[in-house]
């Protein structure tokens, strides 16, 4: 039986809120932590750290794919059906996302958003995230505020202007 492509009208960012990680390290903590079936986001955007003090600059920037895209995420509660969750490596409560970090989380929403037959093939990109994109790219928080909730998520030092008009440059 085929699946069903699911409709994205929204891409949600958040920061893992630590110093380190990975996608393998976060769906443990997801499935065996919390007792998820996975790992929560769907995209995850590594700053180098994978472990504890340990640098590796190949890593830096690093995208890795976490539930399949084509599945509900477990990132925003009240908004996962019609989203795709984003983490990057980080606590941008204290820190800046590094700048490799942000180009392939613009890199990644643009491919996502514009046409590409990997995606097309699993989910359906809603015409107004296509048209108006800066509309419909959040933080984890701004999507709770409108919620009448709270969460810092993605942090108080994330450049979400700067992400928004770097990915309407690039796709329309």
């Amino acid at each position: 039986m085929q699946n069903k492509k699911r409709l994205i009208r929204d891409i949600i960012i958040h920061h893992t809120a630590s110093s380190f990680g990975d996608v393998e390290s976060i769906r443990d903590w997801h499935v065996n932590g919390r007792g998820w079936s996975d790992v929560a986001y769907h995209v995850v955007i590594l700053n180098g750290y994978k472990q504890k003090r340990k640098f590796n600059p190949y890593d830096l920037g690093k995208v890795q794919l976490g539930r399949p895209i084509n599945q509900i995420g477990a990132h925003t509660m009240g908004r996962n059906f019609d989203t795709i969750g984003i983490a990057l490596v980080g606590n941008f409560m204290k820190n800046h996302p590094y700048p490799a970090q942000l180009s392939s989380l613009i890199e990644f929403v643009s491919i996502l958003i514009k046409s590409n037959p990997v995606f097309e093939s699993v989910i359906t990109i809603d015409q107004y995230l296509r048209e108006k994109p800066s509309e419909h790219i959040y933080t984890h928080g701004e999507i709770f505020s409108k919620m009448n909730k709270y969460t810092s998520c993605a942090g108080i030092s994330f450049p979400i202007d700067e992400v928004r008009e770097r990915i309407s440059r690039l796709i329309l």
